[in-house]
């Protein structure tokens, strides 16, 4: 009974690697790769070039995010 079951895993096992090597592989077709033209970032809210951007410096508790209007809000010691 042990030599048929061994035989028999024997043969299943060999017929797997046999089946797997002899299998076709598939084709991969390449695609053509198009180069995207860059932009530069220019941020927000600047308008002239000779136009500096105020920067604010806050340490506080963030209270709401408006994702869409690109704002958020922070509540500090002294105001909101």
């Amino acid at each position: 009974m042990k030599i048929t079951l061994r035989l028999f895993l024997l043969s299943f096992v060999a017929l797997v690697f046999v089946g797997s090597g002899l299998a076709q592989p598939v084709p991969v077709t390449p695609t053509p790769i198009t180069p995207v033209p860059v932009t530069p970032a220019t941020p927000t809210g600047a308008g002239k070039q000779g136009e500096k951007l105020k920067v604010n410096h806050l340490t506080g508790e963030v209270v709401s995010v408006d994702s869409k209007a690109g704002k958020l809000t922070v509540k500090t010691k002294d105001r909101e």
